[in-house]
């Protein structure tokens, strides 16, 4: 069951059938590729989160986070659900590729520019215990949002193309980027959670203009105001721009209330602990922006079995993963932060356990998404947040921030459970396999002993930015 196409769609032959996906072995080498290079991206974020804790301690860790949250969080709001709609569009009409970039690029420029204009607003009122230094800040820091929603834009444009290598090699030079001025701050004794900060985002500036004019010399993009392409990707968008944004919440409403109501140095600790746990996420990471793209306007019974077959591997590394870093993490994390971050472990070993419910449930949106449905995953992200965001205000205030990690799990299996439960009512298909088993374990051989046929180019592309 395919979704129906509109009559746009129709008009300019978009109800033709997208170009096949690559093979299992291509596939596979693409996502193991994106991970790898996710891999590295992480391993020097770590980097740069031991550096800035080491010197600026949990009160000043807690600023620095206070001042890099809004642009990431506002540029959420601001994507309009364009990543996804790109995407589909993309692959079901390729004939109006140039037309279709050129007008998800201006939409994507008007929304980051509203953007930065309510975050000049708000930021007095969310900081409001920071000094005005710090405030004004991180207005000025708000500018880097357009940037970020165009970016994301852009990658919604590689994705479609399946161009996958180069893109995550720029997020790890961004990040190399910033830990070499992180450490070029720390020999000049210039360290301070506001040069951090800016540390942190300027470094997406340089990245994005060498994208930018990567992708307008190797796809054209036609920046011409087509209405009706506007009006194409911002209906599907619609749908899927609950997603984005209640995405972002789930990412950020955590870290927003404890910024708005406890001291910078719980947050500190706190951020500490959730950048450690959010490593798992390098594995669905990897994951759903290589499967996206592939089973985009399939049929539905062909998605199911891509996406069940990615969970079983992909949730079973991950829980692996996370029980090791339950029994290695927190000596682990003394070791490299100080005692001074020992209330970090409580709330780590707690956000393991909810990153493995919340990246499954994760890798099986991709189903309601692909099979035109994304607003079920908006009503599933929203039940999910609100329960997290009820149980923050339960136990925030005698719990600190272990409460806080409680309640995220508490929305994560909310997640996870109602990502499961819907298929049969919702899609009225009945729920695949999800343990994994011996059929998978040789799949995983004969794909990995498979020479793979990449269908990767040389497109760049800024992903993420974030402590």
């Amino acid at each position: 069951m395919r979704p129906t196409p509109s009559p746009e769609m129709s008009r300019t032959g978009a109800g033709r059938r997208p170009a096949a996906p690559p093979p299992g072995g291509g596939k596979a080498a693409s996502i193991a590729q994106v991970v790898g290079f996710r891999a590295l991206a992480m391993a020097v974020n770590i980097a740069t989160s031991l550096l800035t804790a080491a010197v600026l301690g949990p009160s000043g860790r807690g600023e620095q986070t206070a001042l890099v949250i809004a642009p990431s969080f506002l540029g959420g709001f601001a994507s309009l659900g364009l990543h996804g709609a790109l995407i589909y569009n993309l692959r079901a009409d390729p004939a109006q590729e140039r037309a279709l970039l050129g007008t998800g690029i201006l939409l994507t420029l008007v929304a980051g520019g509203l953007a930065v204009g309510v975050g000049w607003v708000l930021e007095p009122y969310w900081l409001r215990q920071y000094s005005a230094h710090t405030i004004m800040l991180g207005r000025l820091l708000m500018l880097v949002t357009p940037l970020i929603v165009i970016g994301w834009t852009l990658s919604g444009a590689a994705e479609a193309r399946g161009w996958f290598g180069l893109v995550n090699r720029m997020l790890y030079v961004q990040s190399l980027t910033t830990l070499a001025l992180l450490g070029a701050l720390a020999l000049l004794h210039r360290l301070t959670p506001a040069t951090s900060a800016c540390a942190y985002l300027l470094p997406q500036v340089p990245t994005f203009l060498y994208v930018f004019a990567r992708i307008v010399r190797r796809m054209r993009p036609a920046f011409r105001p087509r209405p009706d392409l506007a009006a194409r990707l911002l209906r599907y968008g619609a749908r899927l721009c609950g997603v984005d944004i209640l995405g972002t919440l789930s990412a950020c409403i955590d870290q927003l209330i404890i910024v708005a109501f406890l001291p910078a140095g719980m947050v500190g600790t706190y951020a500490v602990a959730l950048s450690s746990a959010r490593m798992l996420g390098v594995v669905q990471g990897g994951v759903s922006s290589v499967l996206f793209p592939s089973i985009a306007a399939r049929e539905l019974g062909a998605v199911v079995r891509t996406v069940a077959t990615a969970f079983r591997i992909a949730t079973l590394l991950i829980a692996g993963l996370a029980a090791a870093l339950a029994l290695l993490g927190p000596p682990l994390l003394l070791l490299a932060y100080g005692v001074k971050f020992a209330p970090a472990i409580m709330p780590f070993r707690v956000l393991l356990l909810a990153m493995v419910a919340e990246n499954g449930a994760r890798i099986l949106y991709q189903i309601y998404v692909a099979a035109g449905r994304p607003g079920l995953v908006s009503c599933f992200e929203c039940g999910a947040i609100s329960v997290s965001l009820l149980a923050m205000l339960i136990l925030l205030p005698d719990l600190g921030t272990p409460g806080a990690a409680i309640a995220v799990l508490c929305g994560s299996l909310v997640r996870l459970s109602v990502a499961i439960g819907g298929l049969r009512p919702l899609l009225k298909i009945d729920p695949p396999r999800l343990v994994f088993g011996w059929a998978d374990f040789l799949a995983i051989r004969t794909l990995l002993s498979r020479p793979a046929a990449s269908t990767l180019a040389p497109v760049p592309l800024v992903l993420e930015i974030g402590p």
